[in-house]
């Protein structure tokens, strides 16, 4: 008799393990999947990122240059791809190295997006420039 009570504890201690531990699992995957969609929390340990800033002051009819430092803690610097994704018209990107000559009567504010990838994760940046004109002060 003391045997089957011994038994009958045993079976529920396992039982309560086998329903408690999986249900505390799925409560903490949920609770990070929460919290990276509320708090905007994520591991960002290996995605590529830019980290200078660019210029913000251009003058016109003299060279724009934003040479960006890119990061990443799993690949060399040289296997990552630059790319610009949006840009005004005289700004381009050449080995690296974001250049342009604003035209005349370009006076105004600019924005340029750039993204960075190792070939799996990418990081996309924005940045403005604000395009002045010396001879008209």
């Amino acid at each position: 008799m003391e045997k089957a009570k011994k038994m009958k504890i045993f079976l529920s201690i396992v039982l309560i393990f086998f329903i408690l531990v999986p249900a505390v699992y799925y409560i903490s995957v949920d609770r990070l999947r929460v919290d990276e969609e509320v708090k905007g929390e994520r591991d960002i340990s290996g995605v590529p990122y830019i980290i200078n800033m660019a210029p913000i002051i251009a003058n016109v009819g003299e060279e724009y240059l934003y040479v960006p430092s890119l990061v990443d803690i799993d690949n060399l610097s040289a296997d990552l791809v630059l790319e610009l994704v949006e840009s005004p018209s005289w700004l381009f990107l050449e080995d690296g190295i974001i250049r342009g000559v604003p035209p005349y009567d370009s006076e105004g504010a600019y924005e340029f997006t750039l993204r960075v990838s190792d070939g799996e994760n990418s990081s996309v940046r924005k940045s403005y420039i604000l395009v002045e004109d010396l001879d008209e002060e």
